[in-house]
């Protein structure tokens, strides 16, 4: 009986978070699995332009054609439609930043942004005033969130540099937010500038990666119930 229980906790399952990621490469959304109906990312409120060589580096992310530190600013807009109810937990964002070469920065850049994941109806998550700065190497504490760095650079003669000026900002939410099936959400990286005093640089959206915990199914919460009333059964027959 013992193992009969432990048998069907384990096809029950526990909750845990899960990674849904999505790639912006080529200025595409999309995500593999079964996760999403629905995806698309667009820029919208692009306050000036200006044009960069596209190269392998700016092709592998959601590049856009204005230079934040020379006045340009823009929302990115993701647009999706989830095809199971979910937890989200948290997320990361990964910055990457070029210049009109294309090529990854080699020199430090500071930049701003408001953060909203919303539906229709209401606001469901907000960070406004955030900051992430880049270096090369390790570390870099911004205002709520952790920088890391990886990846690698094309230099000017076409060679590999060890870094590129990657940015990811990754955020635990206090609380767990339902996401509803079948519901369309917007995630929305707002006013994103450059706010230091250096050069010029484009600013482009990599990765998107959401924490979500999959609600349990009507089948699911049955098979915990039957372990519930075998369990009792057990005990009431000793």
């Amino acid at each position: 009986m013992k193992k009969t229980l432990i048998t069907l906790l384990a096809l029950a399952g526990v909750a845990a978070a899960q990674p849904l990621t999505i790639s912006n490469a080529n200025n595409t959304a999309s995500a593999t699995g079964d996760w999403l109906t629905e995806v698309s990312a667009t820029a919208i409120n692009v306050t000036s332009s200006a044009s960069f060589e596209p190269t392998d580096y700016t092709n592998s992310f959601y590049s856009v054609a204005t230079n934040v530190g020379n006045g340009g600013s823009y929302d990115y807009v993701l647009t999706f439609t989830l095809a199971k109810d979910v937890d989200l937990s948290g997320f990361s964002i990964d910055f990457l930043l070029h210049n009109n070469a294309g090529k990854a920065q080699t020199v430090n850049r500071t930049l701003s942004y408001d953060l909203t994941l919303a539906n229709a109806e209401e606001t469901l998550v907000s960070y406004t005033e955030q900051s992430i700065t880049t270096t090369t190497g390790e570390g870099a504490d911004g205002q709520a969130i952790t920088v890391h760095y990886t990846g690698a650079a094309y230099n000017a003669d076409g060679s590999i540099n060890e870094y590129t000026k990657l940015g990811t900002a990754a955020y635990t939410l206090p609380e767990s937010v339902f996401l509803a099936a079948g519901t369309e959400y917007k995630l929305t990286i707002a006013n994103i500038a450059k706010n230091d005093n250096g050069q010029g640089t484009f600013v482009g959206i990599g990765n998107i990666a959401m924490d979500v915990i999959p609600e349990p199914t009507t089948a699911t919460l049955s098979l915990l119930a039957l372990c519930g009333l075998a369990a009792r059964r057990r005990r009431a027959s000793r």
